[in-house]
């Protein structure tokens, strides 16, 4: 199984370390990304086989035409050499080239999105681009939640949710990615 975190900021990746089941990083990975629409247009770009610029600005390194950035990377020749070689691994494990097509998606929904959950429609249209890339992945898509407040039922989506005090409880976390594998979507 292939986890792939899509934002919202880097305490997914920290919580793979801490399970010990971190795999090669991810395009998203170490980067704010906190309206899940710019995800969105970042996969469209990928699915459309078009490719993706950066820019360094304001002591960060961005995503162009998104607002999708890291503050870890300081040379932008280097950063978009490493963002293209991640952008391709992307490719590669939703097409299957790297041999599992079990894929795990999962975002932490946080304040400072200020609770703004992805839409139906949104889900809809990530399957849309994960399906134009490789119409039988399966993945499950995992949200990881600090509240009980406004979350709504969306197809295809799974929930964990967790209070401060669980918020490093590795148990919890492992169970949530780890279950025995069944795809919500294929």
């Amino acid at each position: 199984m292939t986890v792939i975190p899509i934002g919202s900021c880097c305490e997914i990746t920290f919580k793979l370390e801490k399970l010990k089941s971190k795999g090669e990083t991810s395009l998203f990975e170490w980067h704010f990304s906190f309206n899940f629409k710019d995800v969105l247009k970042v996969f469209k770009t990928i699915s459309n086989g078009e490719e993706l610029t950066y820019s360094y600005k304001a002591n960060n390194s961005y995503i162009d035409n998104v607002d999708i950035y890291s503050s870890h990377y300081r040379k932008i020749d280097e950063y978009a050499d490493m963002m293209n070689r991640r952008k391709e691994r992307l490719v590669n494990q939703i097409k299957g080239d790297e041999g599992d097509n079990n894929i795990v998606f999962i975002r932490q929904i946080t304040n400072h999105e200020n609770l703004i959950f992805p839409s139906q429609e949104d889900i809809n249209e990530f399957n849309s681009y994960i399906y134009k890339l490789n119409p039988n992945c399966k993945y499950r898509i995992l949200f990881v939640v600090y509240t009980k407040d406004k979350i709504p039922t969306l197809d295809g989506v799974e929930y964990l949710l967790l209070n401060a005090d669980e918020k490093d409880n590795i148990d919890l976390w492992n169970n949530f990615i780890y279950p025995s594998f069944s795809p919500l979507c294929t």
